[in-house]
C-alpha cells in the first residue's frame, strides 16, 4: 500500500489507530525509510572506511637508519678475525650480530680479506665485498661474498 493510500484508510475509519491496514503501512514506510538511510549510511561508512585504509598508507616514508660506515668496516674485520680464532657468531652478541651460514655450520675460516675498492653504500647499509679462505680439514678454497653491513640500531653483518 502507497502513503496516499493509507493516507485514504485513515480518512475512512477516522483515526490511525481505528485502520490496521494503515498502520502497518505507515510502519513498513517508515521502516524502510529507516532502513534506506541506514543502507545509505553503511555505504558513506564503508567508503569512508576504505579511504582512510587506502589513505593510511600515504605519509611519512619508512625509517632510514644512518649509516656508520667506519663502524661497519671495523665490525667486518672484527667479525672476520674472531672467525680465524675459531670464536662462533655468538661470541661477538650483543654488540655485532652475524648470520653467516658458512660460519654457523662449522667451516674453518682461514684467512681474509676485505677487497674495500668494491665497497658500495645504499644509504643504510655498506655492501663489503670479502675474499675468503677456507680450510676444511686440510683442503683449501676460497670464496668471495658481498656482506651487508648495517649499523643502526645494532650493527648486523649478513651475506647477500
Amino acid at each position: 500500500m502507497s502513503l496516499a493510500g493509507a493516507c485514504a484508510a485513515v480518512m475512512s475509519h477516522g483515526t490511525l489507530e481505528a485502520c490496521p491496514l494503515a498502520m502497518t503501512s505507515l510502519l513498513y514506510l517508515q521502516l524502510k525509510a529507516i532502513w534506506m538511510q541506514f543502507r545509505c549510511w553503511n555505504l558513506g561508512g564503508l567508503l569512508i572506511l576504505l579511504c582512510g585504509l587506502l589513505l593510511s598508507g600515504c605519509g611519512e616514508a619508512a625509517t632510514v637508519y644512518p649509516l656508520n660506515e667506519e663502524l661497519a668496516r671495523s665490525s667486518v674485520q672484527k667479525a672476520m678475525q674472531a672467525w680465524v680464532d675459531g670464536k662462533s657468531p655468538a661470541d661477538l652478541k650483543p654488540d655485532i650480530i652475524v648470520g653467516d651460514q658458512a660460519w654457523e655450520q662449522g667451516r674453518r675460516l682461514a684467512a681474509f680479506q676485505v677487497v674495500s675498492d668494491e665497497e658500495t653504500s645504499d644509504g643504510s647499509n655498506l655492501h663489503i665485498r670479502v675474499l675468503r679462505t677456507f680450510d676444511d680439514k686440510g683442503v683449501k678454497s676460497e670464496s668471495r661474498v658481498t656482506y651487508i653491513v648495517g649499523t643502526t640500531p645494532v650493527v648486523t653483518i649478513f651475506p647477500q
